[in-house]
């Protein structure tokens, strides 16, 4: 088994991903301090204000990109916390949220986006238009 696997990275609420080359051994500390550059860099994010989510984290009433973060300082070891075949992703965010303008409401809060394009939208309206027949931006209808 290969001690470095891709891992896959994606930016909370937007469509930016990126794949980082992990080592199962490492620690979540050794994980949050060798990709920290690269975040910052590809994801413009600045370094002391990453943060490091799990996907797939069922909370009910919270999306998963806004479930708790891994802790930088925790030194478990990376395939003992998530399995030796590291089946994981994470998204990556920022500890101050990024505020923007909905495309639907106009209300400025932490916004998503959704469907296939780059509109951008609250809690709110996604959640009205994810349960809607057509299920598509009202905006492009991407």
């Amino acid at each position: 088994m290969e001690d470095y696997i891709s891992i896959y990275f994606k930016l909370v609420r937007k469509g930016l991903t990126k794949t980082y080359r992990v080592n199962r051994f490492w620690t979540v500390s050794e994980m949050y301090e060798q990709l920290k550059p690269h975040i910052e860099q590809d994801f413009r994010i600045p370094e002391a204000l990453i943060e490091i989510v799990e996907t797939g984290q069922n909370n009910p009433g919270i999306f998963a990109e806004d479930s708790s973060a891994l802790d930088p300082r925790d030194n478990a070891v990376l395939c003992a916390k998530f399995g030796s075949e590291m089946n994981v992703s994470f998204y990556v965010r920022n500890k101050t949220p990024v505020l923007s303008e909905c495309d639907n409401c106009s209300e400025i809060m932490p916004t998503m986006t959704y469907f296939g394009c780059m509109h951008e939208y609250c809690y709110d309206c996604i959640s009205i238009y994810r349960t809607s027949v057509n299920d598509m931006c009202p905006v492009c209808k991407w």
